[in-house]
């Protein structure tokens, strides 16, 4: 079964809808990935009945999805114990290379309130200005924030003029 090969067809926007990574950062993980495979695989021992593509594939969907291992079973024709064991391998030898990690929290809720204040501001003068904006991304964020918001939205406000 060769899941990867349909999924690769998909255009890029879909293939990041799908597993939430776009495929140029696919192709680093299968290279990094493969790295740890041959590591592995030079002390011998049995080849796995999936490749590399559909495992990481597997992963993704479990990291993206939450699937239960039996699913994802299910789905790929492995038991949920082999699913795990895939799932966990791809996870520690991608943690171990460093090279994909995620921010902490609050460069990711950062970014998010960034993205919404961009989105709100677009649509400012259909609604009620930029009061009501920021007042609502207070009140949904927090003051953290206060700074880039009132940025963004000065700036939003001098170009829509």
């Amino acid at each position: 079964m060769q899941k990867y090969e349909a999924v690769s067809r998909l255009s890029s926007i879909e293939f990041r809808r799908l597993t939430g990574v776009r495929k140029d950062a696919f192709v680093k993980m299968i290279s990094v990935v493969k790295e740890a495979e041959n590591k592995r695989m030079s002390r011998g021992g049995k080849p796995p009945h999936l490749t590399l593509e559909d495992r990481l594939l597997m992963t993704l969907e479990y990291l993206r999805e939450y699937r239960t291992y039996f699913h994802l079973g299910q789905s790929y024709g492995l038991s949920e114990s082999a699913c795990y064991r895939n799932c966990r391998w791809i996870e520690d030898a991608l943690i171990k290379s460093k090279a994909f990690s995620l921010p902490g929290k609050k460069v990711l809720l950062k970014s998010d309130v960034l993205d919404f204040v961009q989105f709100c501001s677009g649509i400012s003068e259909r609604i009620a200005g930029n009061l009501f904006i920021s007042s609502f991304i207070y009140s949904a964020f927090g003051y953290e924030f206060h700074e880039e918001i009132n940025k963004l939205l000065s700036a939003s406000s001098r170009s829509a003029r």
